[in-house]
Formats: C-alpha cells, structure tokens, sequence
C-alpha cells in the first residue's frame, strides 16, 4: 500500500491540478497500456499525426521532460507518458514516437514475466484498495469525490476515461504510451 500513496503523493506533486479521475486515468494507463487505444494503425496514425501538426507549443515547452514513468514498481511493466511537446520542440522526428506508441500497444502486457496475471483484475483491486489510503489521510484525494467517481466507473464496467477539464486547462497534455522508450527519443 505505501508504493500506492507514494506512487500518488509524487503524481499530485508535479500536477498539483490532477483530480480522481486523472488518478484514476494514471492507474489505468499503468495497469492496461495503450493496448485500447490502437484499434486501426492507419487511423492511429492519421490522428497523431494530426495532433502533432495542429500541436500549438508555448514558451517553456521544451523544458518538460520527455518521457515520465507511469508504472508501478513491482507491479505494473515499465511504461511511459511520452509528452510531445517537448519532443516537437526538440526536434524529434514523430514517426519515432508512432512506432514505438504501436509497438508498445501490441507488447503490453506481453512483455512482462507474469504473463498469466490478470491486469484488469489487479487494476480494479488495486483502485478499491485506495479507499484505505484516503480513510487514513495518506493521499491527497476526497473521499466523497473517489466513491462518486467509483461507483459510475463500475457501472460503466471500468471505463477508459479522458482528462478532467482541470487538468486539460492546466496542462494541455499531448503524450503518448511507450513501453522502454528507446534513446532515439531524446534532446540531440
């Protein structure tokens, strides 16, 4: 439990605006990858490369970091929030990251050892663990906020979820999902 609050505690830290459904979204993603996201390689193509032309970039962009482990210890395959922007400021030549983004989608979770683990399973173990950790002040979520959110997200058969709007306005995130990003991805 105390990798779970930890896990939490840095996230909120460096997006002070994240809410339950973007500590929700942030399990997720390290529990399932991007396997749901790439169904048609030329449509997931299409779209990143869209998001990456009409990507507007601000000062300071180029100073976020590249690649931000989202898994957990132990628990979760290595994967990485891949922000583009920085990437886009730098330089990076986007086809890079669409490889790696696909191949990451077909090898998670393939790659890792506990290949008969049940990652659906552990994921919603793992978010209904989390009320513990709220019961006793351990992470910086509400309590009121967590089970409202919980109880739609299981009646919705735990759902892929967007960003809240808080975090979409403080942050404008633009990534994509890379298991073991390679160095060709990087300042050069």
């Amino acid at each position: 439990m105390d990798e779970y609050a930890e896990y939490i505690k840095s996230w909120v830290e460096r997006y002070p605006e994240s809410d339950v459904r973007d500590i929700y979204k942030l399990f997720f993603q390290a529990f399932h990858g991007a396997e749901h996201i790439v169904m048609d390689i030329s449509s997931t193509k299409y779209w990143f490369l869209r998001e990456w032309d009409e990507m507007v970039l601000k000062e300071g962009d180029e100073n976020l970091p590249i690649s931000e482990p989202i898994h957990i210890e132990k628990i979760t395959p290595p994967i990485y929030r891949i922000n583009l922007k920085p990437c886009k400021a730098s330089g990076v030549n986007p086809e890079i990251i669409l490889e790696q983004f696909i191949a990451s989608s077909r090898d998670f979770p393939n790659s890792w050892p506990k290949r008969d683990f049940d990652f659906r399973m552990a994921f919603i173990e793992t978010w209904m663990s989390l009320m513990k950790l709220i019961i006793s002040d351990r992470v910086p979520i509400e309590m009121d906020k967590y089970r409202k959110f919980t109880s739609v997200a299981k009646s919705q058969n735990w759902p892929v979820v967007h960003h809240s709007n808080e975090y979409k306005a403080a942050y404008d995130p633009h990534y994509r999902l890379v298991m073991n990003p390679d160095a060709s991805i990087s300042f050069e």
